[in-house]
């Protein structure tokens, strides 16, 4: 049957993966020029053969046992951040421990170093067997073309709650818990003029080459 043929083909070209959603059955007919009938005995065929998961309500997903809700609570939530020991970070992790503490979770927590290649490593860890229930992060050079986009959005699609701080990646939808670097300033720098100040300068520290700056 087409169908079943073509949706074997994309799985063994890559281009679907555990977890992806099969397109609904009014597109898969539209398509293929079939009728629904049709497709839904294609479906069908293609469950029998444990390469489909119906999910009522929700739609059709590539993979056996792929759960429209995660029942599971490991009361544990993964934290990864760049930095253990430096700037911002060691209240963070304390503010984030203390929170989930109070609401009965346990914290697992991993550096990347503000590497990307350590945060993918530490991501496909997760996807094989977290035994998490959400994942907060502190994604690493932000501003850069990132590999591991992929892997958070795998993680999404198993229903897993992801919030980043800090930073984010903007290709990513899931929200973010930052300071609004702009307004900080513009904050500081009205309340330093109140204050009498004509003359004006800044320290910072130069990411790119960990070096201060002004």
């Amino acid at each position: 049957m087409a169908i079943v043929n073509w949706v074997m083909e994309q799985i063994q070209n890559g281009v679907f993966r555990t977890g992806d959603k099969l397109p609904s059955e009014n597109e898969l007919s539209r398509e293929f020029e079939l009728s629904r009938q049709t497709v839904r005995h294609a479906i069908d065929v293609l469950e029998q053969k444990n390469m489909l998961t119906r999910i009522r309500g929700s739609g059709t997903y590539l993979g056996v046992g792929i759960r429209e809700e995660r029942k599971e609570r490991y009361q544990n939530i993964a934290v990864i951040s760049t930095y253990v020991d430096s700037y911002i970070f060691p209240p963070v992790l304390k503010g984030i421990e203390k929170a989930l503490s109070k609401a009965g979770y346990t914290m697992q927590v991993a550096f990347t170093g503000n590497r990307i290649e350590k945060e993918g490593e530490i991501l496909y860890k997760l996807l094989g067997k977290g035994f998490i229930d959400g994942l907060i992060v502190e994604p690493a050079k932000s501003a850069l073309p990132n590999p591991n986009l992929d892997s958070y959005l795998r993680l999404a699609k198993q229903k897993l709650p992801i919030l980043f701080f800090n930073s984010s990646y903007p290709k990513l939808p899931f929200p973010c818990v930052s300071l609004h670097d702009e307004l900080v300033a513009q904050k500081a720098v009205e309340y330093l003029i109140r204050a009498g100040a004509s003359s004006l300068s800044g320290i910072y520290k130069g990411y790119e080459t960990g070096r201060l700056s002004h």
